[in-house]
């Protein structure tokens, strides 16, 4: 009973930790459930999720991220041809056409923290600068979440 007690309990706490996730509208873009994976003891980087809605009639680009946990964020598109997986960095920035949604998630488009200034901690929060290129800037917190967790 009790074991059954806990395992509810963890289950309802990791859960719940993924619902946390902020959710925020800059001009016509919306940026919806913002995380980032736990990363191990000595990690240089880490990888950062959220889907872009833009709800207007006029197309928008993410140019930039900016956060004092890392030397650099970079906006990366993984590929696979003939077998090989290739990741490559979006330098023009990630388009995000008028009433359109994109998702940045594990195994395509993400988000690379480069050159980590800490470990990125389970349960712990991140803060971020988006710069849209004509919704301007907005500050982000991105959940980090385990590392084998959220897909």
């Amino acid at each position: 009973m009790i074991r059954l007690f806990l395992f509810a309990m963890a289950l309802s706490f990791a859960t719940s930790s993924f619902g946390n996730a902020e959710n925020i509208k800059i001009g016509d873009i919306s940026i919806l459930a913002p995380y980032a994976k736990a990363t191990p003891v000595g990690a240089r980087v880490a990888g950062g999720y959220l889907t872009l809605q833009n709800n207007g009639a006029k197309n928008d680009t993410l140019l930039s991220i900016q956060c004092e946990c890392a030397d650099a964020v970079e906006i990366h598109q993984m590929t696979h041809k003939n077998g090989i997986m290739a990741m490559k960095q979006l330098e023009q920035g990630l388009r995000i056409s008028a009433g359109e949604k994109v998702s940045l998630a594990p195994g395509g488009l993400h988000l690379m923290f480069i050159g980590l200034k800490h470990q990125f901690v389970q349960g712990d929060t991140i803060k971020s600068k988006l710069h849209f290129e004509m919704a301007g800037d907005v500050e982000v917190t991105f959940n980090i979440v385990p590392l084998r967790g959220q897909k």
